[in-house]
């Protein structure tokens, strides 16, 4: 929120940026404002006023619009969130990773310091391209006799290799950098009083026998001070040194937040199907001749909130997955026998046909439970089909045109929703004979029911849910009164 413009006049061009000054009230909790001048934000500005703003509940995890004052006062209550600390050696961690550094409590009462780092940290990330430590010479050895790669000291000074059952150490040859080494005759002693010789532009030195190369190391180590890490083979050493406990607690973490983001995306779309039913509404009174202030005002915050949250949406769109997955994978269930010859036709001809349909569709074939023949899962699109069922190619095209609702927009998603109440209220008033309308009263008041006492014909399956009872309706439609193209039905 802008709370001050001022001209400091320190400059002759009053429209110069650097003598004009912004001060911003900041809602994080961390600081209070942020001062800016104008030659910082660019060159081009432009001031709107807003009263609301999207806020993300860290308590229900949802998102709300609240007042922008409110968010103020959110900022500044207690809050809790999960972020990375560098304790130990703080002066050496400050040095890679800058942060705050504090005092904090731990678990048992006693206080240390450590550094906190920003938001936007990234572990993961940071892991890969983290050095790898070998921290002892058995360790050392241990990865050149199986991994066969490239061990450097931190300051890159030194370089250690295995040359088939040879060990070799090698160094600059100036004094400045390698004397250290190459003249130092307890090194020399410990690699079976062997002098280094000279190379181009190194000094090298060898040994054959396992228990010189340790014992070498460990004077590097301890007398020397010197820190290894593995130069090349890097992700096989992350693997045999790295903290096994580190890495499956960050996939754990992982994986919940993924499962989170989806369930995010989910409530975001329905929360955009909300706000497109409001404006619908207050649209409606418009065109009654209801048009006052306060119903401008409403249109104006309805948009305005479905804009901010379809940017939100678009944030989380999930990568798609190959067509061909789901081929490959019906494939096989069907070869293991786990699939009829006809449910893995239906996703053939798909692939062949209409692969787009296909695309980010994962499959599942499983032992039944129940009488259940089958279930999509929205989340992670996964298509669940059960052995031993008599219907399973029923059950496949069943369960893909549930699919086909996600690969619309939500803005698309909410146009068919309303298109097909738009035809049912238009066949409703154009059918008004007694059979016509006891099928359409059963419809309105039970959508997620069964409709078959009232229904002419039965289309579809005998459990029905929103889908079957589009295409139930769209079928006696069709027959009684001829109200859609036959491509729609086969559609």
């Amino acid at each position: 929120m802008i709370t001050d413009i001022k001209n400091v006049k320190r400059t002759v061009n009053p429209a110069s940026g650097s003598d004009w000054k912004m001060t911003l009230a900041v809602a994080n909790g961390d600081s209070r404002s942020l001062t800016l001048n104008f030659s910082q934000i660019g060159t081009n500005y432009t001031l709107e006023k807003e009263s609301v703003v999207n806020y993300l509940n860290p308590e229900t995890q949802q998102g709300e619009y609240i007042p922008i004052i409110d968010i103020f006062d959110k900022g500044a209550t207690v809050r809790r969130e999960k972020r990375w600390m560098i304790t130990g050696n703080i002066l050496a961690g400050f040095a890679t990773y800058p942060g705050q550094i504090l005092t904090y409590t731990k678990s048992d009462g006693t206080t240390g310091q450590g550094i906190l780092l920003s938001r936007q940290f990234d572990f993961e990330r940071e892991k890969k391209q983290a050095d790898v430590r070998i921290k002892t010479p058995q360790d050392m050895l241990r990865f050149l006799d199986e991994l066969g790669g490239v061990i450097a000291s931190d300051d890159n000074v030194i370089r250690i290799t295995k040359r088939g059952d040879t060990y070799m150490i090698e160094v600059p040859s100036n004094k400045r950098s390698g004397g250290d080494y190459f003249l130092d005759k307890n090194l020399t002693d410990a690699l079976g009083n062997k002098d280094f010789y000279k190379r181009g532009s190194s000094m090298l030195n060898y040994t054959r026998d396992p228990a010189e190369f340790v014992k070498a190391m460990d004077y590097l180590m301890k007398e020397k001070e010197q820190f290894f890490k593995a130069v090349t083979r890097q992700e096989q050493a992350r693997k045999m040194f790295g903290p096994k406990e580190v890495q499956d607690v960050a996939g754990i973490v992982k994986k919940k937040v993924d499962t989170r983001k989806e369930e995010v995306r989910a409530e975001q779309i329905k929360e955009q199907a909300r706000l497109s039913r409001a404006i619908t509404a207050k649209l409606k009174k418009v065109i009654e001749g209801n048009v006052g202030l306060n119903i401008q005002r409403d249109l104006t915050y309805l948009r305005q909130a479905k804009e901010d949250i379809k940017r939100e949406i678009a944030k989380t769109k999930v990568p798609r997955v190959s067509p061909q997955w789901i081929r490959t994978r019906a494939s096989a269930e069907n070869a293991a026998g786990n699939l009829s010859d006809e449910a893995y036709q239906v996703v053939e001809t798909l692939a062949n046909r209409f692969p787009a349909i296909l695309e980010g569709l994962r499959l599942s074939v499983r032992t039944p439970k129940g009488e259940a023949t089958g279930n999509f899962n929205p989340l992670n699109r996964l298509i669940t089909i059960y052995k031993e069922g008599g219907t399973q190619d029923r059950t496949m095209r069943h369960e893909i045109a549930h699919s086909l609702e996600q690969m619309m927009t939500p803005e698309a998603q909410v146009a068919v929703v309303e298109a097909w109440g738009n035809a049912l209220a238009k066949a409703i008033e154009d059918n008004t004979d007694k059979p016509s309308q006891d099928y359409f009263n059963a419809v309105l008041e039970n959508t997620f029911r069964h409709t078959t006492d009232v229904s002419t014909k039965h289309y579809g399956y005998s459990d029905r849910d929103l889908t079957d009872e589009i295409t139930n309706t769209i079928g006696w439609l069709y027959e009684n009164h001829k109200l859609l193209l036959t491509s729609t039905i086969a559609a």
